[in-house]
Parts: C-alpha cells; sequence; structure tokens
C-alpha cells in the first residue's frame, strides 16, 4: 500500500504540469481517461473506460455526428482518432490494451458534450477474458495510450490500470468529474477525489502522478499553477486493482469568481465559501435503502451578466440513477434551473456511493460551478419498526359506557416507509381503530413539474419481506362498574344503562349523594359466576333479563346464541329484575 509520506514529492510534480490557454486546449485532443472493471464470471471481466475528447479535433469527418454542426452529440457513437507515438515513429493508432496481448480500438458511446466547452465525453464497454488471474503473480496493466494531451504542445499520455483478480474482483469507479473549475486565489483549495466499487467499496489508498485513502482531498495552490488548463493524473486503489484519474484543473482568473454559477437551498447541494472567500468542497452524506428511491432537488443560480444556466451535469452517475425534471426559471442575469436526481438502488448496490455536480453557464465563455458532490450510504437492511408507546405489556384498565381509548405510537428509522399500525387479531365487541395520523419526521420539499393532464409513471418501494413488529397490551373492562363523568346523576345512569335509578343506587351502600363525583365508580348491576350448563336463555330467564340486555351488560356475549352455553365459571355482570317473578 502506498504511503503518506510519498506526497511532498508528488505534490510539487503536480505543480510543475504544463499550462494551458483559459477556455482552450491548445494541444491535442484527450482531456479525461479512466478505467474500471468488474468482474463477470471465471477469469471474464467487462471494462468500462470513460474518455473526453476535444470535439473540433481536426477535420470534419473526424468525431462526425448528428449535431447542427456535423459533431457528434450525445447518443452518437464515434471512434478515437490519434496515433500511439514511439522512437520510431507513429507505431500504431491509439487502442485499448489489456495487458496480456490483446488490444482493440476504442467506440466511444457518447453521453455528454459540449459546444462552449468543446469536448464529447463518454464510455466504452469491452469485455476481455483472461487465462489466469494475474500476470505471474504481477497485475495485468490494461492501458490506453497516445498522443496527444489537449494541454501543452505533443504530450503523449498513459492511462494504466491494474487488474489482479486474486485479490479484488472489482475496482473503483472514478465519480469525480473530468475537468474540473477552480478560481486563481493565493489560497490553498481543496478537491475531492470521489470513488467507489459498483456494490459500495471505498479507496483503500491512493498515489498522485502515475495515481488516495477514502475521503481524501487534493491540495492545490492555484497561484503556483497560473490560469489556464492542468493535467493532473492520480491512481486510486483497492487492495490491488488500482483505477487511474486523470483529469484536467481549469483554473479560471479571479475576476470571474463573482460570476461562476453556484448552488442554492442546500438541499443537500449548496456552494459554500469559506472565511476566505474560496468555495469549499462541502460533502454532505444522505441515507437510503436498498429498494427505496432516493430522490433530491440541485437548485443553481447565476447572476451574471446575460448568461443562464445552461445545465447541471454529472458525468458518472450510480447504474440505474437519472437526472430529471429539468425546471428553469428567470431570465438571463437571473437565472435558475432545478434538476430532480432520482436513483433506487437495488441488489448489491449497498454502502457508500458518491455523486459529483456542476452546473454551467450559458456564455461561450463557459463558467461553471465546480465540483459538488454527495456522499449516499446505502443500507441493505430496512430496520424493522418499533413502538414508542404504549410500554411492552402494559394493562389498560376500561369501564362501561364509556368511550375508552389508549394511543398507539410507531416509529421507523427508514423515513422512506409507509409505517402501518393494525391489529394482529380482527377487533371484535365494538372495539375499533381509528384512522392513523402519520407525522413525518424529516422535512420534505414536493413541487409538481408536470402538467396535470400528463400521467407519469412511479414507483414504490417493494411489497415482498417487509420487516414489523407486534407489541401485546392487556385490556381489562371492569364488570358492572361506571366510571362518573362530568354533569352525571343517578337518573341521568340511569338513562344510561335503561335501567331503574333507584335500584341503581340500592346496590352502592356506600353512595350518599344523588350526585356521585365526578371519576368516581357506580356499581350498575351484580356480579354472577356462571353454573355448569348455564346458557343465555337459561341465565335470562332465571334474572328476568332480556338476551340483549345480557349482551350489552357484558361485551363478550355479544355473540352467544339463545342456547349457547356459557362458560362454566365466567364472572358476568346481571341486572335482576326485582319486580317480576
Amino acid at each position: 500500500m502506498w504511503r503518506h509520506q510519498l506526497l511532498p514529492a508528488l505534490f510539487l510534480a503536480l505543480l510543475s504540469c504544463v499550462e494551458g490557454a483559459l477556455f482552450n486546449c491548445s494541444g491535442g485532443h484527450f482531456r479525461y481517461g479512466s478505467i474500471s472493471h468488474r468482474l463477470v464470471s471465471g477469469y471474464t471481466v467487462q471494462f468500462t473506460i470513460k474518455t473526453e475528447w476535444k470535439r473540433s479535433f481536426s477535420t470534419g469527418s473526424i468525431f462526425a455526428g448528428r449535431g447542427e454542426d456535423g459533431r457528434a452529440v450525445t447518443g452518437d457513437q464515434v471512434s478515437i482518432p490519434g496515433v500511439w507515438r514511439s522512437s520510431l515513429g507513429n507505431a500504431k493508432t491509439i487502442m485499448f490494451e489489456t495487458g496480456d496481448g490483446t488490444s482493440s480500438s476504442l467506440i466511444l458511446t457518447v453521453t455528454s458534450y459540449s459546444f462552449e466547452e468543446d469536448y464529447l465525453y463518454g464510455y466504452t464497454i469491452f469485455q476481455h477474458t483472461y487465462d489466469r488471474p494475474n500476470d505471474g503473480g504481477n497485475d495485468w496493466l490494461p492501458t490506453i495510450s497516445g498522443c496527444c494531451r489537449c494541454v501543452g504542445e505533443e504530450v503523449q499520455f498513459k492511462v494504466t490500470a491494474r487488474v489482479n483478480l486474486a485479490y479484488d474482483t472489482s475496482s473503483l469507479i472514478m465519480s469525480s468529474l473530468p475537468v474540473i473549475e477552480l478560481a486563481h486565489s493565493i489560497f490553498m483549495q481543496n478537491v475531492l477525489v470521489a470513488s467507489n466499487t459498483y456494490e459500495g467499496d471505498l479507496a483503500q489508498s491512493w498515489q498522485f502522478g502515475s495515481g488516495m485513502s477514502n475521503l481524501t482531498y487534493l491540495v492545490v495552490n492555484t497561484s503556483a499553477l497560473g490560469v489556464g488548463y492542468h493535467a493532473v493524473v492520480a491512481q486510486i486503489a483497492l487492495e490491488r486493482a488500482v483505477t487511474p484519474y486523470d483529469f484536467m484543473l481549469k483554473v479560471v482568473s479571479p475576476e470571474y469568481e463573482a460570476d461562476r454559477p453556484y448552488f442554492i437551498l442546500g438541499k443537500p447541494v449548496m456552494t459554500i465559501f469559506n472565511d476566505n472567500g474560496v468555495r469549499e468542497a462541502a460533502l454532505p452524506l444522505l441515507e437510503g435503502y436498498l429498494g427505496y428511491e432516493i430522490l433530491f432537488t440541485l437548485t443553481a443560480f447565476t447572476s451574471r451578466s446575460a448568461a443562464e444556466i445552461k445545465s447541471i451535469l454529472s458525468f458518472s452517475l450510480p447504474a440505474g440513477a437519472e437526472l430529471r425534471n429539468v425546471v428553469r426559471e428567470g431570465s438571463p442575469g437571473n437565472s435558475t434551473m432545478n434538476v430532480d436526481f432520482a436513483w433506487t438502488p437495488v441488489g448489491t448496490q449497498a454502502n457508500h456511493h458518491f455523486v459529483c455536480f456542476e452546473a454551467v453557464d450559458s456564455l461561450p465563455l463557459q463558467l461553471s460551478s465546480g465540483q459538488h458532490c454527495v456522499q449516499l450510504l446505502v443500507l441493505s437492511v430496512n430496520p424493522a419498526p418499533s413502538f414508542d408507546s404504549p410500554p411492552a405489556n402494559s394493562v389498560f384498565r376500561f369501564f362501561m359506557a364509556k368511550m375508552n381509548m389508549f394511543d398507539i405510537n410507531g416509529i421507523n428509522d427508514n423515513p422512506y416507509d409507509n409505517l402501518l399500525i393494525f391489529p394482529a387479531r380482527p377487533l371484535q365487541f365494538g372495539q375499533k381503530g381509528q384512522e392513523m395520523s402519520n407525522t413525518i419526521a424529516s422535512e420534505k420539499r414536493v413541487k409538481a413539474t408536470d402538467p396535470a393532464a400528463k400521467q407519469q409513471p412511479s414507483s414504490g418501494p417493494p411489497t415482498s419481506h417487509l420487516e414489523r413488529t407486534r407489541r401485546c397490551v392487556r385490556v381489562i373492562v371492569e364488570r358492572c362498574k361506571y366510571l362518573v363523568q362530568a354533569n352525571d346523576d343517578m337518573k341521568t345512569i340511569g338513562v344510561t344503562f335503561r335501567r331503574d335509578w333507584l335500584t341503581i343506587w340500592s346496590m352502592n351502600q356506600g353512595l350518599m349523594s344523588f350526585t356521585p363525583a365526578e371519576g368516581s365508580l357506580v356499581q350498575i348491576g351484580r356480579l354472577y359466576y356462571v353454573q355448569a350448563g348455564d346458557t343465555m336463555q337459561s341465565i335470562s330467564m332465571e334474572f328476568g333479563m332480556t338476551m340483549d340486555d345480557l349482551r350489552s351488560l357484558n361485551y363478550d356475549l355479544s355473540n352467544f346464541l339463545p342456547a349457547d352455553k356459557i362458560p362454566t365459571g365466567l364472572q358476568i355482570c346481571i341486572f335482576p329484575d326485582t319486580c317480576n317473578e
């Protein structure tokens, strides 16, 4: 593993990189390159080669496409021109070499382009089968090389990865931008080099100069570099798999700093300026869950005279992610753009993922917000909900002829879940659950951008394997007892139970007032222990009660039929008719 003491010498080498002219590559056509791989099966790997090139390079037949100017645009596929130079001259065209003698020309699928910045960006997919996991213990060295870099004159480039399937089955994927814009300043500036594997693993080591621990920043002295383009090469590693990050720093004159676009509202991306007025590389952390959509809005603004926000870009989105719902507001010199980032991580896409963005304006001398990244922590285990109240094994004491209730509160650490609370068994005896009141603990910003009549597809979390939690409580209904309410007297209590109030009073020998105190207990019947063979009909006849009256005083007898035997020993409430035999 490379050690940090290598950094000072390599940092000096970085500062001596060749300058380019402001807003224009003065050399060749290569601007950016990175090579990553994933194991398919056995010793077969899939390489993803991401590169950026000067769009106007050479004649119109080079990088030809469907653009209005005849050049390639998003969706086009183009061949990569150029030469590989040696001491003997131009030996061959630019090729991708796997390290074991196999090579292939590069076909670029264009995913982004800019007329103002004069670039094409895209990817090349190449699948290759090695005959063994490594080169006799050494790493395989897949490479693209040739001439020439976009900075300087006749400067060759060589982008080299390392593959060793005995240690790592995949490599890191670069999330940082291919060109990172900084304003010239006397103060040091930080640039995050962000990367992760498809499965969310982070870098273990780093090196500058030919190729950082995870979440390590490149410290840049722009006053030493000067205004212009500068080539920078870094290597980001797992245990043995190395991903090259061959990118450019674009340093603009300090007079442009106030005109550069910036992100506002800060949910989650916001341009932050430190005490020196220099933009800071803030890194917000968002948590999500496998199978649940992660959605947030990016809002960029420019007040540059005559300029609008042209686009909000991300060059390396996680697989399955997209930028959508572009909304432009304002006018030149006061322009805002909103874009939604949406991603539903699935399968093995747990752990850490970086996504980096920039906002660019619309003028020919285009300015950028600079790189802004978000770290997404995708949790693979969706936590089960839990109960906040009532406590486990709680006992509630309820009384007759009164609406009795208690609150059930559930909580869930996953803010994307819709929490449902329902009885484990069907409710009975007049019990009912009121509608739930859901309180979202996290703040949400909701906006509609589509016409009301336009239908849009929607998606939700998976419905299988839902986590659940059960909590049991005990409810005791006091038989033959009534809890006196405000404004009650013996007559109103008699009306409530459709019984003679004098008889009720006679059952309460300690009751000395016609108006019992609120909250006191009043006996409204006699307790009877069911004997063997008792039925609804026999008890009704024995005590001169209708079966409906018997049911109304005993919630657990509400479904009994006349001939049904009542469980022996059950204590029930009766109100004998003392006037009739």
